[in-house]
């Protein structure tokens, strides 16, 4: 379970790396909250560990903060 949630978090990123700023940017950020439900329910089911949980956790807040660098800078690049 845990391999498939983050093989899923690192292909949307690499995607979005890819793509840069696609007309569907909308559906980025509807995707990333759907990720974060997904780990919401995988802590509430037991699916994930404590542990687990507070990895992914931290892994969503890093790719927040790139975004956002990105934003004041233009440049999102796999580099950060």
């Amino acid at each position: 379970m845990t391999t498939r949630i983050l093989t899923t978090m690192a292909g949307g990123l690499a995607v979005f790396l890819m793509l840069g700023d696609p007309p569907w940017a909308g559906t980025i950020n509807q995707r990333e909250w759907q990720q974060q439900q997904r780990i919401f329910r995988g802590y509430r089911s037991g699916d994930l560990t404590p542990r687990e949980f507070r990895r992914l956790e931290r892994e969503q807040a890093h790719i927040r903060r790139s975004e956002k660098r990105a934003l004041r800078d233009g440049d999102f690049t796999a580099r950060g």
